[in-house]
């Protein structure tokens, strides 16, 4: 297995020399590449006084990287950090194990929150969140030990997946001291630097983890906001025909087959009396259902409305009684409403109204005003 680091040991000086200038702990892919062991097992081979740490490296495993900063954290040596290219990820976490931390004019530091890859179910993914959430605040740590800034600025730099030049990363305490520009000689292929979210145009462009870029260019990179192509109607068609092509013969059968169950619910709607306004309605391409609903509720109430009028614009006129006119009375009638208003007429006869009117039939009056009292028809 091929290591990722190289020890050079110079006994006579007791100083010893490390090279990180490769990806950080196993592959991810091929599971080539020896673990965070054996490279303890190396330092702690180490008898020196001084451990002079060159890094130039996009970063690798998390787990590896933080075994190895504890190492060089817990080693009797002191350890000089020399970060000849660019110190990515946890990379970058490793180099803060230092007592002293160089970087060179052109070389570039970048920290960002740790991922992984997952599959499984959703708990699956919530245990991989909560594993990620603790494997930060371990990295924070790291960060906060050597910056002196509080774990909140801390984690903001590592969601912006932040990108420091040589003074930015002096200028923001993660390295102690800028150098002259350096020659690397590690490359990193365009692949690997894109799985990076902010990784800067020219950085990847040159292959090298700013190691062929002259100091200018690397701060030319202070502004690392991406820039993103404007992304337009044209832009899509002229670059993806086909893919347009299969949206709009998608688009077209999910809009007949809306535009059919539109109908249906307009026409479901249908009440006798309306079936034109339904026709209408059914074939405009814009009324849904409940609009069609309300407009036909609607119509009925005016339908009905204007029958009522018409009925009683037909029906017969009734004329009331004129209120100068009182309606005529009976004999029979006029003694009872006699009787009623007469008190003196109610004590002559005890209160009788049989009496009373069997005497006022007999009177010549009464006959007069009955002529069924006389005889005649």
């Amino acid at each position: 297995m091929k290591k990722y680091w190289q020890i050079n040991n110079k006994a006579e000086a007791r100083r010893a020399e490390i090279l990180i200038y490769e990806q950080i702990g196993k592959s991810w892919w091929d599971g080539s590449g020896v673990g965070a062991k054996d490279f303890i097992t190396d330092l702690n081979g180490l008898d020196v006084d001084d451990i002079d740490l060159r890094i130039n490296s996009l970063g690798g495993s998390v787990f590896e990287g933080n075994a190895i900063y504890n190492g060089l954290k817990a080693h009797k040596a002191k350890v000089h950090v020399k970060i000849d290219g660019i110190a990515a990820s946890i990379a970058s976490v490793i180099a803060m194990a230092g007592d002293d931390i160089e970087i060179p004019e052109n070389g570039m530091l970048m920290i960002h929150d740790p991922w992984t890859y997952a599959g499984g179910n959703a708990d699956d993914f919530r245990a991989a969140a909560e594993m990620l959430d603790k494997i930060k605040v371990g990295i924070t740590a790291a960060y906060r030990n050597k910056t002196g800034k509080d774990d909140k600025e801390i984690a903001n730099l590592m969601t912006a997946e932040t990108w420091m030049t040589a003074q930015e990363a002096v200028d923001m305490g993660f390295a102690d001291t800028v150098t002259g520009a350096v020659q690397a000689q590690a490359k990193y292929d365009e692949e690997v630097l894109s799985r990076f979210r902010n990784a800067p145009a020219a950085l990847i462009k040159a292959g090298l983890p700013g190691t062929n870029l002259s100091p200018i260019e690397v701060n030319n990179m202070a502004e690392k906001t991406p820039v993103v192509p404007e992304i337009t109607l044209d832009r899509i068609r002229a670059e993806y025909p086909d893919i347009v092509k299969a949206l709009q013969a998608e688009g077209h059968a999910e809009g007949v087959k809306a535009e059919n169950s539109r109908q249906s619910d307009v026409r479901a709607n249908s009440i006798p009396g309306h079936e034109a306004l339904i026709e209408t309605l059914a074939n405009d391409m814009k009324t849904t259902g409940p609009e069609a609903a309300v407009m036909i509720l609607q119509a009925e109430k005016k339908l009905r409305g204007d029958v009522l009028n018409t009925l009683t614009n037909d029906a017969p006129k009734v004329i009331p009684p004129s209120q100068d006119e009182p309606p005529k009375m009976t004999a029979e009638e006029k003694a009872k409403a006699d009787w009623d208003k007469s008190e003196d007429l109610r004590n002559e006869f005890a209160d009788r109204f049989e009496t009373y009117l069997a005497t006022i039939k007999g009177s010549k009056n009464f006959k007069e005003r009955n002529p069924k009292d006389r005889g005649e028809k």
